[in-house]
């Protein structure tokens, strides 16, 4: 068998060309396959961030409108709140009005009846009153006493007695006087000028103060009408008496029957 041998070195040589052009193909493929997969790699983790920063996007979105329906939410219920307590103030309002007006009415009742029973009880049962002046002295004070007037005219009146009276010479005054005669009595009255008898009438009694020197009484305007009288004093009130000491002595009129 002849070989030649330049042949085999020839063949030896494309076998070799071969594999070299073969490992630098594979290695020229293994580079870029893998560039290829870090840019693969590089786009997963890309897409993996802008998948996660979209979650957290929208996460952050949705807590936003959470959020803002929850700040809704509460601001309905505050005024839903602030309308309760409205409507509670207003009603409770109304409610105050309603019993001021009808305390103010009972209190207004309450004092009409008041004033009634102390005008009823100062006009027919029992008052009080300023005496003041001289023509009651010594039994009242010229500086003015606090006398109480029985005016209920359960007992009739007597000699003696002080009373309260209308003045006959001016109606818009009182008078504080003691009956020194009544209805049926004769007397006699000494005028300065000669004696002049006097008969009192029925229906009038004759008034003279405890002070015959200061007072002006029925020895200078005649007797006057039983209705006059307002009432009996009974007693004064500081310094207290009873005003039960005996009257002192006319001396310018007399009794003659």
């Amino acid at each position: 068998m002849n070989i030649n041998i330049t042949k085999l070195k020839y063949l030896y040589s494309n076998i070799l060309n071969c594999n070299n052009r073969l490992s630098s193909s594979c290695l020229s493929f293994n580079s870029i396959d893998f560039k290829c997969i870090n840019k693969l790699n590089t786009t997963n983790r890309f897409y993996h961030s802008s998948n996660s920063y979209s979650q957290s996007s929208n996460k952050t979105h949705f807590n936003h409108d959470d959020s803002k329906e929850n700040k809704d939410d509460n601001q309905e219920q505050i005024n839903d709140k602030n309308y309760n307590n409205k409507q509670k103030e207003d009603k409770y309002n109304e409610n105050e009005k309603e019993n001021i007006a009808k305390s103010s009415k009972e209190t207004l009742i309450v004092t009409l009846k008041a004033v009634g029973i102390i005008y009823l009880v100062r006009e027919y049962v029992i008052s009080y009153s300023l005496c003041s002046g001289s023509s009651m002295q010594p039994t009242l004070n010229s500086s003015g006493d606090i006398v109480f007037i029985d005016k209920t005219n359960m007992k009739p009146y007597k000699r003696d007695d002080i009373i309260m009276a209308v003045s006959p010479t001016n109606p818009s005054d009182n008078i504080c006087k003691r009956i020194k005669y009544l209805e049926g009595d004769s007397i006699v009255m000494d005028t300065g000028y000669g004696s002049r008898r006097i008969d009192i009438p029925k229906g009038y009694c004759w008034i003279e103060g405890d002070n015959p020197h200061s007072s002006f009484d029925s020895r200078s305007y005649g007797c006057i009408p039983m209705s006059l009288i307002k009432g009996r004093v009974i007693f004064r009130l500081y310094p207290f008496s009873w005003l039960d000491s005996p009257p002192p002595k006319s001396i310018s009129t007399h009794k003659i029957n």
